[in-house]
């Protein structure tokens, strides 16, 4: 028996919205909060008091966001939160939603598009199950189940191009579609690979090591590994680096920084996570601050004018890095 999650939706027609995704996670519970998220989330307590996660609309945000994520966490201590809105929505702003402690974001489409030619997992499901998956297994459960993963160790900056032709390679096809998405691949696995091996690594003071694009073997104490997988119809990309350099209020601050700006961000931080960010179609990062940062991206085989503007995120945090 699958273990319950909780969703709180802040009226009927909110949770219309969803309907046809939560039908689809096992073991779902529905609450409308209505005017009363007091009664109602005590209610849900009593339903489930130890539930696998909790799902949150973003519709009670701005303006009841602090008081329902306050008595969510008062009864399910330590029960991980993920905040949905919708992609016809405006995308809720990132400062609050750090300030409640919400580190896991969904923006997603409510249903899948009816020019979908493959039918695949919506959004919301596959973010639902890389969670549930557990941190090490998020990757893997963006994907069919039997589909192999590929994982390369680095010990040169100079194999980036060599990983990038085998991804593009591992990506079959030859339809436009097809062509779309290892165009994208290589730009993800690119800024993926360069952040791990330029961004990351740090001296004491938070200053750069190593300047970006310059030749260098990795340290004897370094780890980079990247992995990737192709079903058909998903690709998962991830870099592990040993650094754990990122925390999660830089994530926030460079998505909501370069997210606000006109045309193409300058490069004064964040930009790589950035572009990552807008061409996967949804973006996982994992953080044991000082030891280890993982980024980890879930692109569908899509048309160029199929790619939504609003992406959805996570990030989790073994400790509380703010």
């Amino acid at each position: 028996m699958n273990t319950p999650s909780l969703a709180f939706f802040r009226n009927d027609a909110d949770e219309r919205l969803w309907k046809a995704d939560l039908e689809a996670i096992p073991g779902m519970i529905s609450i409308v909060t209505g005017e009363s998220p007091l009664l109602s989330v005590n209610k849900a307590w009593g339903l489930a008091p130890s539930p696998q996660f909790i799902l949150l609309s973003a519709s009670f945000y701005p303006d009841r966001g602090v008081g329902i994520t306050t008595l969510i966490r008062s009864l399910f201590p330590g029960t991980e939160i993920l905040l949905i809105s919708p992609a016809s929505e405006p995308f809720p702003d990132i400062g609050p939603l750090f300030r409640d402690g919400i580190v896991n974001l969904v923006v997603a489409p409510t249903r899948l598009s009816p020019k979908s030619y493959c039918p695949v997992e919506s959004t919301l499901s596959i973010a639902v199950a890389s969670i549930a998956a557990g941190r090490n297994e998020r990757m893997s459960a963006c994907l069919r189940q039997g589909t192999e993963v590929s994982e390369f160790t680095l010990t040169s900056s100079s194999q980036k191009e060599t990983l990038i032709g085998l991804l593009e390679k591992a990506v079959n096809g030859k339809t436009t579609e097809a062509e779309f998405l290892r165009q994208r691949a290589a730009l993800i696995a690119d800024e993926m690979i360069e952040n791990a091996l330029y961004g990351a690594p740090r001296d004491h003071q938070g200053t750069r090591i190593f300047r970006k694009g310059e030749l260098r073997e990795i340290l004897p104490d370094e780890r980079i590994v990247f992995r990737f997988g192709f079903d058909g119809e998903n690709l998962a990309l991830e870099v592990r680096d040993g650094w754990g350099s990122l925390r999660p209020e830089d994530i926030l601050d460079h998505l909501s920084k370069n997210r606000a700006r006109d045309g193409i961000p300058p490069t004064d931080g964040g930009l790589g996570l950035f572009l990552i960010w807008r061409f996967v179609d949804h973006l996982h990062v994992s953080i044991t601050p000082g030891r280890e940062t993982v980024v980890r991206g879930h692109v569908r085989l899509a048309r160029c004018e199929d790619l939504p503007e609003a992406k959805g995120f996570h990030i989790t945090a073994l400790r509380d890095c703010a």
